[in-house]
């Protein structure tokens, strides 16, 4: 292979792989996280509630159990305005409106 057919390759293949490393963060760049802690009304956490993020525009949903804390996180949610709706048996639902989720963790 000729010097400039070598050039010309090595330039097209490091052009590829830059433009496929900028689609993978486009594609990153409406994603971000919601996540918080199942507690009570006298702040005791709940082990085992059910989570579920409704995204309001799109009507989807994502159902998770918090962990042994309370703790919860669902990741990789497009941005946009949820409502995050807690429940356990024995306890008050919760329910949070107009939650915005941009690109960043947002802590319920």
């Amino acid at each position: 292979m000729s010097r400039r057919k070598a050039h010309i390759t090595a330039v097209a293949i490091l052009t590829l792989l830059m433009c496929i490393g900028s689609l993978d963060m486009y594609g990153q760049a409406n994603l971000g996280a919601i996540s918080g802690t199942a507690t009570d009304s006298s702040g005791a956490v709940i082990p085992g509630a059910s989570v579920t993020i409704t995204n309001e525009a799109t009507g989807l949903t994502r159902t998770l159990k918090s962990d042994s804390v309370g703790f919860y996180s669902a990741e990789g949610i497009a941005t946009g305005s949820y409502v995050v709706t807690t429940s356990s048996p024995g306890f008050k639902t919760s329910i949070v409106r107009n939650i915005l989720l941009r690109t960043h963790l947002i802590n319920v």
